[in-house]
């Protein structure tokens, strides 16, 4: 169920996350932002192909062609580089605290990044962003065409911040439960869906940003979301949370190593 600015997803695990939209008016100057930042590097990747031009005789037409593939991958491989690396945030995205997801709720993938931005080529038709910008007007999620073929909404990421912090990788197990992720592992938390335990880190991640009451409701149903599926007894709460992606982050080490699981 949608609002005027707000989006209420609910995963194939039937976990509810509500989300506030990027406006069109933030969405435009967080791509203004990214623009002047393209630019910056063309105007520096241009001074320093005048400058080797200049210097070296014969280096014209090869510092043309440098110039010229090197602005294609700027213009084309800047978006995707940062969506990849910034998981859905752009310089421009990050300033204005945005972010890119898929419309299932989970992190973006590579393929999803790319097929996103591929579309640009049609969003600025017929000149200057023109399409993209009357297809966003008339979506109720300012959905440009790219966010339409990738499945792909921006919203505001109040859980962002101007730093840029290490995604916590969760794999310590919580003190005193050592024995509970042994229990994990043993009841196959290997088979759980990876896209399951990536909205399982999401949510760990983003926890102290949402209201306590969504925080307490959202743990108990990804918790007891994952009792179900790996037929153990029904458990609750964060902590339980924390012992799974341990348990999970074990299995895999486990077969990095090459050893078996319990």
């Amino acid at each position: 169920m949608d609002s005027e600015d707000r989006v209420t997803i609910e995963t194939p695990e039937h976990v509810v996350f509500d989300y506030e939209l990027a406006g069109l008016g933030s969405r435009i100057i967080a791509a203004l932002v990214d623009i002047m930042v393209v630019l910056l590097i063309l105007l520096g990747l241009f001074l320093i192909t005048l400058l080797f031009s200049s210097g070296i005789q014969g280096f014209g037409p090869w510092a043309v062609a440098f110039s010229a593939v090197a602005a294609f991958l700027t213009f084309w491989g800047y978006p995707i580089f940062f969506e990849i690396l910034w998981k859905g945030q752009t310089p421009g995205k990050r300033s204005l605290k945005m972010r890119v997801i898929q419309e299932g709720g989970y992190s973006l993938t590579p393929q999803v990044v790319i097929v996103r931005n591929l579309m640009r080529l049609v969003d600025f038709l017929p000149a200057g962003y023109c399409l993209g910008l009357l297809v966003m007007m008339v979506n109720k999620r300012y959905k440009r065409i790219g966010d339409l073929v990738a499945g792909t909404i921006v919203i505001r990421d109040r859980s962002s911040s101007a730093a840029l912090p290490q995604r916590r990788k969760f794999t310590a197990i919580p003190e005193g439960l050592e024995e509970k992720v042994a229990d994990l592992r043993r009841a196959g938390v290997h088979r759980l869906d990876g896209n399951q335990v990536q909205l399982i880190r999401n949510f760990m991640e983003r926890r102290a940003s949402l209201h306590a009451d969504a925080r307490l409701r959202l743990a108990d149903q990804l918790a007891m979301t994952v009792s179900e599926q790996l037929q153990i007894p029904p458990e609750r709460g964060e902590r339980f949370l924390l012992c799974v992606l341990a348990a999970h982050a074990q299995d895999d080490a486990g077969d990095a190593g090459g050893t078996v699981r319990p």
